[in-house]
């Protein structure tokens, strides 16, 4: 019992703990955006929305997230240079006549913590 413990314990967890704090300028204001690992399926972001991991390797997370057919964003974070970017596209309706989309994006330098 005592082998199986040490065992247990010898072995590496497989998702390690990844926060990525991201820092941005929005309107000359330098702003901040967290990512935060789940699993390896997904990240919490400090919106509170459960992005999928869409692709991984060791250069790159690409994650992505869907609202129906209200939006998506897809975000890239670069592991060797410690950068990241955003894009998200919002639903906007116009007089309930035509819809149109409005494109945000979000770029800036990132730190990987825990």
């Amino acid at each position: 019992m005592k082998k199986l413990l040490l065992l247990l314990f010898l072995i590496p967890n497989i998702v390690m703990a990844e926060t990525w704090v991201c820092s941005y300028l929005m309107n000359g204001e330098i702003q901040t955006s967290t990512f935060k690992r789940l699993s390896d399926k997904k990240f919490l972001t400090m919106f509170g929305s459960k992005d999928k991991i869409y692709y991984e390797d060791d250069k790159s997370i690409t994650l992505t997230h869907t609202d129906g057919y209200i939006g998506f964003s897809a975000t890239i974070l670069d592991k060797k240079h410690k950068k990241f970017i955003t894009t998200d596209t919002t639903r906007v309706s116009k007089s309930g006549l035509k819809d149109s989309y409005t494109v945000y994006q979000w770029k800036g330098d990132c730190e990987v913590v825990e």
